[in-house]
């Protein structure tokens, strides 16, 4: 009995945890490319957010912003600036 458990254990590694291990690996890299924060509205104050390739820049031009995005993530290689109007502005995300 313990030989045909083992058996099982082995079948199931190599039908199900080995195909799914070789997805991952090979598109995790693919999938995580995009991200960076994504679909951000500005709901309150004024300011603009622009994206070019792996950065992301917030102008906040008004003394109190918010932000409202669908996600936000970054990945190592990506950047967020926020640009603010002065030491005593503020500003706040909601996801």
């Amino acid at each position: 009995m313990r030989h045909k458990v083992a058996y099982m254990i082995s079948r199931y590694t190599r039908k199900v945890f080995l195909p799914a291990a070789i997805f991952w690996l090979v598109f995790m890299p693919v999938l995580s490319v995009n991200a960076s924060p994504d679909g951000g509205l500005v709901v309150g104050g004024v300011g603009t957010i622009s994206q070019s390739g792996l950065n992301t820049t917030i102008n906040q031009t008004s003394q109190n912003m918010a932000i409202d995005w669908q996600s936000y993530n970054l990945s190592a290689d990506e950047r967020v600036q926020y640009i603010q109007p002065d030491v005593s502005s503020r500003f706040g995300n909601d996801t």
